[in-house]
């Protein structure tokens, strides 16, 4: 919550001296009536976090700081616009695994795509990276934290989702995709402390489904008529949705799992 009148102003982490994150100022930040604390984080590689100047009364919404996420064989990076070219380059190869996913086919598209994950975050309703090969330097597609859910007060999430994720054909089953959810898990159970992470695809699209298997997560069974479809020709239709998650205490067996493909 927040004020109309509160600022909020860009400040390194080392220069924050209170242990929640935020400085009190002369509105009588501590003792206003209106107050309930609720952390807002920036979300870049600078390791720097919105700072508020205010008192409450006006809902904020969390923006989650995660940093980049660095494997053997691919990076996690912040999603940009500076992605854009090479995420066309990545989805201009073998499309045919793409009929349930919405991958972009020209650079317009793609830049629309990007800036639409990146006002989606900016409201704190996902996290989205850009999934590059270490060995080329070069993004291969995309993958994000989605349907993030919170305890009321608290600054992290207790679960979350990973999804909306895509790789170029020569990317795809290779050990960029099994790195990458270990990435994503890793983060997920080990710094935000979640309870669960679900995974959840078209229910007819039996390669993801298999794929989610493989990695350990469980089947919990098919939402019907969920959400809308992103088969092309679908747009007015709603699919259902086959879901899958991954609790904390599982999380051990399927970390091994994980890191024992990748050996």
């Amino acid at each position: 919550m927040r004020c109309r009148s509160v600022r909020y102003v860009r400040a390194p982490v080392a220069q924050l001296d209170r242990a929640d994150g935020f400085y009190p100022s002369g509105c009588g930040f501590d003792s206003c009536q209106g107050y309930q604390r609720e952390f807002v984080r920036c979300f870049c590689r600078y390791e720097t976090d919105l700072v508020r100047i205010g008192c409450d009364t006006e809902t904020v919404s969390n923006v989650l700081s995660v940093p980049e996420l660095v494997g053997e064989v691919v990076r996690l990076e912040p999603l940009s616009r500076a992605h854009a070219q090479d995420l066309l380059v990545a989805a201009s190869g073998d499309r045919s695994t793409y009929g349930f996913t919405v991958v972009p086919s020209t650079l317009d598209a793609m830049r629309s795509y990007v800036d639409a994950l990146l006002s989606d975050f900016e409201r704190g309703q996902v996290v989205p990276f850009a999934q590059v090969s270490v060995a080329t330097g070069r993004a291969v597609g995309a993958t994000r934290y989605l349907t993030i859910r919170y305890r009321p007060g608290q600054p992290t999430p207790f679960a979350v989702e990973i999804g909306g994720t895509w790789l170029s054909g020569s990317a795809q089953r290779t050990a960029i995709n099994s790195e990458a959810k270990l990435l994503l898990l890793t983060y997920a159970f080990d710094e935000w402390g979640v309870a669960r992470v679900d995974l959840k695809t078209d229910a007819r699209n039996e390669r993801s489904r298999a794929a989610m298997s493989r990695i350990g997560a469980t089947f919990e069974g098919v939402l019907r008529q969920w959400q809308p479809s992103q088969v092309a020709g679908e747009e007015e239709l709603l699919r259902d949705s086959a879901m899958f998650s991954v609790m904390d205490f599982e999380w051990p067996v399927v970390r091994e799992s994980l890191e024992s493909r990748l050996i």
